[in-house]
């Protein structure tokens, strides 16, 4: 049995025994663990390689680790899954979705795990996050524009499979703010900070709080921002090699 590890949590900022913890949902990991092996992609020229690394270290207390479990990431499963079945989202989790990825960022950021080694927020956003995730006043939507948008492949015409792809996050930074990106269950994920102005927050499909519901966009996998040439190059070499993991990983470039 490995020894506990004692730290400070990064969330209530007391010393305690701290829990392996997750960013993204353990969930999205989970079918790694039950086939044994998942294969790791890089964007850039690397060779792929096999890995059973996963995207948790210490970082959360218990106590911690249920607050995020259940506030946030049993929430975010429901609205992926049942967006399984359609293609909006209420208020209400538009709300919910957009608090749970915050506090996925928040944690992304806090972790040393290797698969968001190149995902680091400043303090000025960390605090910023925490502070709107943390807050039941449903503010986070005032601050960040939240994008969800369905993946499907119009080559292979193989979705399923896309619920297994995972994208390690990315921070694309731009003269006017910082988009931060992610990829699983079949979703690509977008948090824009600044939140642009109200007509053009609209117009891209960025959740909104009002009454009604929220048109979720599908876009290709191969047309996913900074992935899309990669990610044709990659999946061929799936289907030449044959390689049917039950879980892809795809780290970003530093």
């Amino acid at each position: 049995m490995s020894k506990a590890t004692i730290g400070l949590c990064a969330f209530c900022q007391k010393e305690k025994k701290l829990s392996r913890s997750h960013a993204i949902p353990n969930s999205y990991f989970r079918s790694a663990k039950s086939n044994g092996q998942a294969v790791k992609y890089k964007t850039d020229n690397s060779p792929n390689s096999l890995t059973q690394a996963s995207g948790d270290c210490p970082m959360l207390c218990a106590e911690c680790e249920s607050h995020f479990n259940v506030n946030f990431d049993i929430p975010l499963q429901q609205i992926i899954e049942k967006l399984d079945r359609q293609r909006t989202i209420c208020a209400n989790d538009a709300r919910s979705f957009s608090r749970a990825m915050l506090s996925v960022a928040w944690r992304a950021s806090k972790s040393y795990a290797e698969f968001y080694q190149n995902f680091k927020l400043s303090r000025h956003h960390e605090d910023q996050i925490k502070s709107l995730f943390s807050d039941n006043s449903h503010k986070s939507l005032a601050h960040y524009a939240v994008r969800i948008s369905r993946l499907f492949d119009h080559i292979h015409g193989n979705d399923v499979n896309l619920a297994k792809i995972m994208l390690s996050p990315r921070i694309l930074r731009n003269k006017n703010g910082v988009n931060l990106t992610f990829m699983f269950g079949g979703c690509f994920i977008e948090i824009l900070s600044p939140r642009p102005p109200r007509p053009t927050a609209v117009s891209e499909h960025y959740l909104k709080t009002g009454l009604g519901k929220n048109n979720i966009r599908t876009i290709s996998v191969y047309a996913v921002p900074g992935y899309g040439e990669n990610m044709l190059r990659m999946l061929e070499k799936d289907r030449e090699d044959h390689v049917t993991p039950s879980f892809r990983r795809f780290t970003a470039p530093n």
